[in-house]
């Protein structure tokens, strides 16, 4: 945890990489970008491969990496906390009316380490059975609390022939 006690860089540098990993956890895709994090439901299937649909999209900067530092009194130790603080989406601001609160994610060593790989190019199946679940929670509780109806039937998908950016049809 010590990439992101103090150092803005390394901090940005992980929350990148973290936003990335999710990226891939959440459309079962080798996607590249890493400034927006794309919650995907169900997919488009055509006489290529399935597409995801996208949500979602939540910038890189509504995202914060905290550090929490709680003592353990029954080691006498401090053992930290990873929490991924994810913002409601600038759409939902725009929109008006009550915004939702930001949405906490308490990673452990193992999400953490699930995410990562992930990022850096690792499959799908390492370390899913005890981490997919947790990952599984987040998009449902990010879809529960920010997804809204598309205005004007537009919907965006994540297409692998147009990169790593929605494309809007």
């Amino acid at each position: 945890m010590n990439c992101c006690a103090n150092d803005q860089s390394a901090r940005d540098h992980t929350k990148r990489q973290l936003v990335l990993g999710l990226n891939r956890a959440f459309s079962r895709l080798y996607l590249t970008d890493a400034n927006n994090l794309y919650v995907t439901t169900q997919y488009i299937h055509s006489t290529e491969q399935p597409r995801p649909l996208v949500r979602l999209t939540i910038p890189a900067q509504g995202i914060e990496v905290r550090v929490d530092q709680p003592p353990n009194s029954v080691y006498n130790c401090e053992r930290p906390d990873l929490h991924l603080v994810l913002a409601a989406p600038p759409a939902l601001t725009i929109q008006g009316g009550p915004v939702p609160e930001p949405q906490n994610w308490r990673m452990n060593l193992l999400l953490f380490e699930y995410v990562m790989r992930l990022a850096n190019g690792g499959t799908y199946n390492i370390l899913a059975e005890e981490c997919e679940l947790s990952v599984r929670d987040l998009k449902d509780r990010l879809l529960s609390t920010f997804a809204r109806e598309p205005a004007g039937g537009v919907i965006e998908f994540l297409s692998p022939s147009v990169g790593a950016t929605p494309y809007v049809n």
